[in-house]
């Protein structure tokens, strides 16, 4: 399947708001929530929790996007198994390992499993679990997709989120955000979105101004409703369903915006971070939590400094990383730098142009290509 730039672009936006959020969790869990400094930074963390509907939005078009007449639900799964969940069991032993050894709790790797099943060692890999969930479910969703329309599927696939959202936690039920029925109409409209791609660009684009209007009206209603809420100022009890309409438009409003971009690339340095998302993803909290822990900047200069550390940390990282595990693969589409590396001197003013340097050469000797990039994303299928 040819490379979509809308989508590598769509994809990365969502990336880079997930990282926003987890490096802004500290600080804003710090705050008096009192206090103005905690609405200002409350606002812009709360308007980024679309994300995790973004992903699983992406994810499902692209399932649909790009499977063919010859699917076969054991190749799917599979490769799944390879690209997605290899991944994720070998970064939760890293992130427990790293907990071990700084004394957050003693070592046992008897508790590794139910880590790796419930994805609550730390608080992004819940997404893994989910969408695995969704992967195992493919046939049924590509039948139900290809049998039922939308305007009966979509509705009751919402009604039935609500549902499960607001029941499974009186039912004493602790994991709510870890089932897959708490994402269910994001993921179905993604998969009708992908099986009808056309035409759904058309819709998208015929309905560009209701759909900005909807995204600017129910952001400022969830922004100014959220602080209330938040600084207990006033109880608002249908703040959740207000979020899952502002999701909701959310992820129409910034496809949307990734759709004015078709057809503009390929750009590399898009394409490997497109590549290297997943990576990015599994990796970034570490970063955070060394950056925490080894510098530990407080005040606002010192968030702003740890963004854009955190930020060209883990993209370099993760091109690293991806560039590790394509050398050995098969040709590749591209060669050429990638940029990542200059970060360092702007995120880390400590540290010399040379050090940059010896990191994009070791990438390079590493891939012995210079930095090379297979023409397929690691992140939503």
């Amino acid at each position: 399947m040819k490379r979509r730039f809308e989508l590598s672009l769509l994809n990365i936006t969502l990336c880079a708001f997930v990282v926003f959020i987890h490096a802004t969790s500290r600080l804003i869990n710090g705050l008096d929530r009192g206090g103005a400094e905690y609405a200002v930074i409350l606002v812009p963390w709360r308007l980024a929790a679309f994300v995790v509907p973004g992903f699983i939005f992406l994810s499902g078009l692209k399932f649909m996007l790009n499977r063919g007449d010859n699917f076969s639900y054991p190749r799917f799964l599979l490769k799944r198994l390879r690209t997605v969940v290899l991944p994720y069991v070998l970064w939760v032993a890293v992130y427990y390992c790293y907990f071990a050894l700084n004394g957050y709790f003693p070592f046992n790797p008897a508790e590794l499993p139910r880590y790796i099943l419930v994805g609550d060692l730390v608080s992004h890999f819940y997404f893994v679990v989910v969408i695995v969930q969704f992967y195992v479910l493919a046939p049924f969703w590509a039948w139900l997709v290809k049998k039922v329309h939308a305007a009966l599927t979509l509705p009751v696939s919402l009604a039935v989120m609500l549902l499960f959202t607001a029941a499974l936690p009186d039912l004493g039920f602790p994991h709510t955000d870890r089932v897959f029925t708490t994402y269910i109409f994001y993921w179905l409209a993604g998969c009708y979105a992908g099986r009808h791609y056309g035409k759904f660009k058309e819709i998208l684009r015929g309905a560009g101004t209701p759909v900005t209007v909807l995204f600017t009206v129910s952001a400022a209603c969830s922004a100014v409703f959220s602080v209330l809420n938040f600084t207990g100022l006033r109880y608002i009890p249908w703040l959740e369903n207000l979020h899952v309409l502002y999701c909701i438009s959310a992820v129409m409003f910034f496809t949307l915006t990734a759709l004015r971009f078709e057809g503009k690339g390929p750009v590399k340095a898009v394409t490997l971070t497109d590549n290297a998302s997943y990576l990015i993803y599994l990796t970034h909290c570490l970063v955070i939590f060394e950056f925490d822990a080894r510098i530990g900047l407080t005040g606002p200069l010192g968030y702003l400094v740890k963004l854009a550390a955190v930020y060209a940390v883990t993209a370099d990282a993760g091109a690293w990383l991806w560039s590790i595990i394509t050398a050995s693969g098969r040709a590749t589409t591209y060669t050429g730098w990638y940029t990542a590396g200059r970060w360092c001197w702007a995120a880390f003013p400590y540290r010399t142009n040379a050090g940059c340097w010896a990191i994009r050469m070791r990438m390079c000797c590493c891939t012995r290509l210079w930095t090379p990039c297979l023409g397929r994303p690691a992140w939503g299928i």
